[in-house]
């Protein structure tokens, strides 16, 4: 899960505009700065946020689509390697080309005796 952004810049501008707004609207500051210029930078900045956010949030579907899709395989994969050994044995050349271990090459671990003293 990824997390999701927010923006204290974002806040502290809208903060700042609501101020500027409160001492005259429309306010004309100079070189183009304009209480409705600096709304629009607000605004899109915090439409790239909600863009970002529902991107993460669609990842994360996603996501869990796949670790569903990736299990569904293993087991599908399992089962294969199974039916592989019943069809064929599974002491089989077959069964150990499918990715098996024949059974005759799995090595028992022996057991150690310990004498008594």
């Amino acid at each position: 899960m990824r997390k999701r952004k927010f923006s204290a810049e974002v806040n502290k501008a809208q903060k700042r505009l609501d101020g500027i707004r409160s001492i005259s609207t429309p306010i004309e500051l100079g070189n183009g700065y304009t209480d409705t210029t600096y709304a629009a930078e607000i605004k899109k900045v915090t439409d790239l946020l909600q863009t970002y956010n529902t991107a993460v949030s669609n990842l994360d579907g996603l996501s869990t689509t796949l670790d569903k899709a990736e299990k569904a395989l293993g087991n599908y994969s399992k089962a294969v390697l199974s039916q592989t050994g019943s069809k064929y044995g599974f002491d089989s050349v077959e069964y150990e080309q499918a990715g098996g271990t024949r059974r005759s090459a799995i090595k028992r671990a022996s057991k150690k005796t310990t004498k008594a003293a």
